[in-house]
């Protein structure tokens, strides 16, 4: 009898050893955010995509929504502009801006930018790149009706660039954006993201922006319905800041067996992860909340979703590791895990199946949402990853390749 318990024990081990060794060898897509060019048969990563010099492993990919830029003539390639109002020694320069382009110099003056149709209670998000060669200084006002406020105070600058940043928040339809200076500042890259409080990449005034995303074949080949894992690391505003406001959900990873839109929700789609963020600052009741959810052919969905809230706060770097597996039982139950940051955040088990049958996979964006930030290391697995592995990807620091 002890014979066999031990022969039994041992070959769990032994079990539960080699299971955890193949890591690397359940892996059947992988994402190094390099680059542009997929060593993989069939994928398409869009050339819209921003290749960062600075991700969790080296690069990384920056997805961002399909917005527009409202700020008219916010590159200043046109030496006037009905938008902008110069006031008190702003003038516009050929060069000077960022990347040596035309800009904008005030000398110790104003400017200001009446903007119109905004939704009442709305958040939004105004930037612009500013430079001093004599140490100047700026304060950014947004005025509405009878209140002006403070977004940005007395801002000290230096000789290079940096990004200035001031998301208000719009309680009438309309107002000004101005920018009062000390001292000489160069101004460029004007920006404003309506809808949303948090930042995006500079983008071309008036025009949309192209759609980021990574589509990947779901033929069996680099995903599996029945069971499997997926490990990224993001650094996003909506997982690092539960107060995100966006009128639009942000996604990271969907499996559809369509391209066609369907009528009714959840027909097109086997998988998804989303996030969910308030849609505006008077939303108290709605608070964001991270989802995941599959969809059987009955369209049957196991969901399970962890409020932002109650996260714990991210990390110095702004780097977090998410992870989601599934597995479907032999009771036909579809069993889905949440992971963020080696921790489980919530699991659940619902019937499911059948599956529908699978077309295509997007990364970065779920049809029509987006990531709104950065992504690395992305993967996915042909099994549920174990606790013990999920703790080894997230402390060891180094990517999926060098594990």
């Amino acid at each position: 009898m002890t014979k066999k318990i031990y022969l039994i024990l041992g070959a769990t081990l032994m079990t539960g050893s080699a299971f955890a060794g193949d890591l690397k060898g359940s892996i059947i897509f992988q994402e190094d955010c390099e680059d542009l060019k997929s060593p993989y048969a069939g994928v398409k990563i869009a050339s819209d995509i921003k290749v960062e010099p600075k991700g969790k492993f080296g690069k990384c990919f920056r997805i961002e929504r399909r917005t527009v830029n409202t700020i008219e003539n916010g590159d200043f390639k046109q030496q006037e502009s009905d938008v902008w109002l110069y006031r008190d020694n702003a003038v516009w320069q050929k060069k000077g801006g960022v990347d040596n382009s035309s800009c904008l110099r005030i000398s110790s003056g104003e400017v200001a930018i009446p903007i119109i149709g905004l939704k009442k209670s709305s958040a939004n998000a105004f930037s612009f790149y500013a430079k001093s060669p004599q140490n100047g200084s700026l304060r950014v006002i947004w005025e509405s009706g009878d209140k002006e406020t403070v977004l940005v105070k007395d801002q000290k600058l230096a000789a290079s660039f940096i990004r200035i940043k001031a998301p208000f928040e719009a309680i009438e339809d309309s107002g000004s954006l101005r920018i009062q200076v000390k001292g000489v500042v160069i101004v460029d890259n004007a920006q404003l993201d309506q809808g949303v409080n948090f930042f995006n990449s500079f983008s071309k005034p008036l025009k949309r922006r192209g759609v980021d995303r990574i589509k990947v074949p779901a033929n069996g080949k680099y995903f599996k319905a029945e069971q499997g894992a997926i490990s990224v690391w993001l650094k996003v505003p909506w997982l690092n800041d539960p107060n995100v406001i966006s009128k639009s959900i942000c996604g990271l990873f969907v499996v559809n067996n369509t391209e066609k839109r369907m009528k009714k929700w959840g027909d097109q789609v086997i998988m998804g992860i989303n996030a969910i963020p308030r849609k505006k600052i008077t939303d108290k009741l709605r608070k964001g909340q991270l989802y995941l959810y599959t969809i059987d052919a009955k369209n049957r969905v196991c969901s399970i979703a962890e409020t932002l809230t109650k996260l714990e706060p991210a990390p110095v770097s702004g780097w977090r590791h998410l992870v989601m597996t599934w597995q479907l039982d032999d009771a036909g139950k579809m069993n889905t895990v949440l992971w963020l940051d080696g921790k489980k955040l919530v699991a659940k088990s619902k019937p499911y199946g059948p599956a529908k049958q699978q077309k295509f996979i997007w990364i970065g964006y779920v049809n029509g949402a987006y990531l709104n930030g950065l992504i690395d290391d992305f993967a996915i697995f042909n099994r549920p990853l174990t606790a013990e592995e999920i703790t080894r990807i997230y402390t060891s620091d180094k990517p999926l390749s060098q594990l």
